[in-house]
């Protein structure tokens, strides 16, 4: 009983991540420049996750706005409301930014 509650969750939760990502791949390549000018301009990392969370932060209060609102009907539909659709966005941009972030220590 409790497996298969648990089951559906995360096979909820997987679903979920995936819309999540269909709706950030439009912002991978603008994000990895962003992420390397930031590299290239000698950005202290902890600088680049706050600015990233604020930039974040500012699209989520803009989206809120009607007409930009209407954009986000689709994944409305597959059952993400904004906040849980921009915190998967978030969560995105975090790894993505570790990952530069890790390249260039790497190097």
């Amino acid at each position: 009983m409790i497996k298969n509650v648990l089951l559906k969750i995360f096979i909820k939760m997987i679903r979920n991540f995936k819309t999540g990502f269909i709706f950030y791949k439009k912002y991978i390549i603008p994000s990895l420049l962003l992420n390397f000018l930031m590299i290239f301009m000698e950005i202290v990392p902890v600088v680049m996750v706050i600015y990233k969370i604020f930039m974040a932060t500012l699209i989520f209060v803009l989206i809120k706005i009607p007409p930009a609102n209407e954009k986000l009907i689709f994944y409305h539909n597959l059952g993400l409301r904004s906040r849980s659709l921009f915190a998967i966005a978030l969560f995105y941009e975090l790894v993505l930014t570790t990952a530069c972030l890790s390249i260039l220590f790497i190097i």
